[in-house]
């Protein structure tokens, strides 16, 4: 479903005019037709009210403060309870396909890298469009959380699986990496797609 956004411009209501000649110059337009009625603006809060009193959003009756909303039976996430390895649709929109998101949890190694390999990853076809990782470790008693990448230069990375009987990619199947992690720390990775 759509989230509507208003428009906003560095130069309000200016526009370029162009002459018959081809010169050009640079106008701003303001309305001067002294309306009887205003009438209803057409921007993003009415918009966006009109879809909620068609799709009404619900609290889930599982995980208290994760809502969402049914549209054509399919359910879709304002805030999905984000469960290791469950696909989620999302409201959010890329290029009008709906979007899609998964969490994996990893565990850094003290390797120089460590990896998991997720067996339940997008559908073939699918385009993976973000990728996000909170890291959490001990730094002596105090817990750290931090966004990645982030100061301790950890950085996750994924990518599909590559079939060595074929020698091709195999989408539902991940490589997901965390990379330069303090030993035990782990990283929570969201990976938001949209299907082929």
């Amino acid at each position: 479903m759509i989230s509507f956004e208003d428009r906003v411009s560095a130069y309000p209501n200016r526009y370029l005019m162009i002459a018959e000649d081809g010169s050009t110059s640079y106008v701003v337009l303001e309305r001067a037709d002294e309306p009887l009625v205003a009438g209803t603006p057409l921007n993003a809060e009415n918009l966006n009210s009109i879809v909620e009193n068609i799709f009404p959003v619900t609290e889930s009756s599982t995980w208290r403060g994760c809502y969402f909303r049914t549209v054509n039976g399919e359910t879709e996430w304002l805030n999905p309870p984000m469960a290791e390895l469950i696909e989620y649709r999302t409201v959010e929109r890329y290029r009008y396909q709906p979007v899609y998101v998964k969490r994996v949890t990893l565990t850094a190694s003290g390797r120089e890298d460590s990896s998991d390999w997720v067996t339940d990853g997008p559908p073939v076809g699918s385009k993976i469009i973000s990728l996000s990782a909170v890291l959490r470790y001990m730094d002596g008693s105090k817990e750290i959380t931090e966004n990645l990448p982030g100061k301790t230069g950890a950085i996750v990375q994924v990518q599909p699986f590559m079939s060595s009987m074929f020698g091709e990619e195999d989408y539902p199947n991940l490589d997901v990496f965390l990379m330069n992690a303090p030993t035990g720390a782990t990283a929570e990775v969201e990976i938001k797609y949209v299907k082929g």
